[in-house]
């Protein structure tokens, strides 16, 4: 028995009844934006009969009425954030699987193709190669750190941009020599040298790594593909492009150019230009091989971590167009704002009644 499966059911219902809470607090944010609410008495009973008959209830309802919100419509095939988070992600990605993504050490080693290479992995206070594991003098720590004035530190443990430090080279040298090196504790993390960027993504906000966003699904093939991808840029001072730490993104097509014309906000609400570097997003313009070949980096690799099914990637671009993956998700894949916004991501599955959830969760069948 997983971790998920030992959760109280009354904690899982807690925690449903928060997400339906947000749902409502993110529509009225959306509304208030907007100035007007689309959701005619109409609309309501069709998403409510929508909810019912694809998913089993109408308490589905709230994070489909935030979508048609954003959207401006209804559309079906949508996946509302609860059921999805309480009935589909557990069996696509259960927990002590997914959590394997949160190890920045261990990534380094299961894909050492496809991620940015690491100076050093820390493991437990133990400085290490990231080749072959053998054990690093503190000369040799030293001396791999000296052409960089920069340094990125990402502990085990985290996604989404936490718990990722950037040093100057001397506060780490600092640190290094302290004392039973007190400065990095008995934690496991991955060093890095700060990630150049292509030309066009340091455009999009030159003080921020700006990133490819990926979600690829393995099918009932066992085949994964990609279902979606957006470009993100940060904003201000923030050196990380996540929406929720201030930044945007920009759901793009496969040949690199904005499939809404515009970028988004965390709620899912549009952005036209970017408001401290003035260009407009639907300007954006990538270069279609740059898209295509990140797609098939993450295409690749989950080939390799196919325990989980869902994963979402987010891939730098090095100034010769070479794609890196950066970090993986596969606890907490981001999901309601990119559904609003470019979804259906799974419709087609929806709507064929494919999308299949059995075990003690339910056994209800999405019927369209």
């Amino acid at each position: 028995m997983t971790k998920e499966e030992q959760i109280p059911p009354f904690r899982k219902m807690r925690k449903t009844v928060a997400q339906r809470r947000e749902a409502k607090q993110w529509r009225r944010r959306v509304v208030e934006s907007k100035g007007a609410s689309c959701l005619t008495s109409a609309l309501r009973r069709e998403i409510r009969r929508y909810a019912r008959s694809v998913f089993g209830s109408t308490i589905y309802t709230p994070w489909l009425e935030y979508y048609t919100e954003v959207r401006g419509e209804f559309v079906r095939g949508w996946v509302p954030k609860d059921y999805y988070q309480r009935h589909l992600l557990p069996v696509w990605n259960p927990r002590d699987r997914a959590r394997l993504s949160q190890l920045k050490t261990l990534s380094q080693r299961l894909l050492p193709n496809a991620m940015f290479p690491a100076l050093a992995l820390l493991i437990r206070g133990t400085w290490q190669d990231p080749a072959d594991g053998t054990t690093l003098t503190d000369r040799q720590v030293l001396e791999r750190i000296a052409p960089h004035a920069e340094l990125v530190l990402k502990r085990d443990g985290s996604s989404g941009g936490r718990a990722v430090e950037f040093i100057e080279q001397e506060s780490f040298i600092e640190r290094f020599r302290a004392a039973s090196r007190d400065g990095f504790g008995s934690t496991s993390a991955v060093l890095q040298p700060v990630f150049h960027q292509h030309a066009e993504f340091s455009r999009l906000h030159p003080r921020s790594v700006n990133t490819l966003r990926i979600l690829t699904y393995i099918t009932d093939r066992g085949t994964p593909e990609a279902i979606y991808v957006c470009c993100r840029a940060g904003h201000g001072g923030a050196r990380v492009d996540n929406a929720s730490s201030g930044g945007f993104f920009v759901p793009l097509s496969m040949d690199g150019r904005p499939a809404k014309g515009s970028a988004f906000d965390k709620y899912g609400l549009p952005i036209e230009r970017h408001p401290t570097e003035g260009y407009a997003f639907s300007d954006l313009c990538l270069p279609d091989s740059i898209v295509e070949s990140a797609v098939a980096l993450c295409v690749d690799s989950h080939v390799r971590v196919a325990w989980v099914r869902l994963v979402a990637w987010d891939v730098g671009i090095a100034p010769g167009g070479e794609p890196w993956l950066l970090e993986w998700n596969a606890i907490h894949p981001g999901w309601e704002k990119h559904e609003a916004v470019a979804g259906p991501l799974l419709g087609r599955y929806v709507l064929d009644g494919s999308l299949l959830v059995t075990g003690e969760r339910t056994s209800h069948r999405m019927q369209p």
